[in-house]
């Protein structure tokens, strides 16, 4: 048993260390407030035109969460042209979703699902699809409160659709 709230908290530390890089990494190219975002409330069925595959969202949440999702098209160049940014925020019910998006070439794409007030005993289980290839999936369920400062969530991140390719060798 010990050894199971070892490996959550190391999934926690490392969960939370990925969520880091992808902020500093906004910070770094301009982003997180220079950069003028389309807000969503519920994930588009394509982003910036589609065209390059389709990112396919199953998920199963024991209590009400929160999809967050940025996809990002364009770096910034010397000249100080901007990216295109879109950023959702969608409720989700506890039960279990599908969620489609049709990506551009050329995306970056960050997606987190998180409780935002976990009880006990709370559990998620997503999985990631490149249209019906499977990619990954992550299951967590919350076996100890969260001590202050912890969150409790899954992600991924992406630069583009060609490495979530590479994960099914299609």
């Amino acid at each position: 048993m010990t050894e199971r709230f070892a490996n959550f908290g190391k999934r926690l530390v490392l969960a939370a260390f990925g969520t880091a890089i992808a902020l500093a990494w906004f910070t770094h190219r301009g982003g997180g407030g220079s950069i003028e975002a389309e807000e969503l409330d519920e994930l588009p069925r394509a982003v910036f035109g589609g065209g390059a595959g389709r990112v396919v969202l199953e998920i199963e949440v024991a209590q009400a969460s929160r999809l967050v999702a940025t996809f990002e098209r364009g770096a910034r160049s010397s000249a100080g042209e901007e990216s295109e940014v879109v950023h959702v925020e969608q409720a989700l019910e506890a039960g279990a979703h599908r969620l489609e998006v049709d990506v551009s070439p050329g995306t970056y794409v960050y997606a987190q699902l998180d409780v935002p007030e976990p009880a006990l005993g709370a559990k998620i289980v997503w999985t990631v699809r490149l249209g019906d290839a499977h990619v990954f999936s992550d299951a967590e369920t919350l076996a100890e409160p969260l001590r202050p400062g912890y969150a409790f969530f899954v992600n991924f991140e992406i630069d583009d659709l060609t490495q979530l390719r590479e994960l099914t060798g299609k």
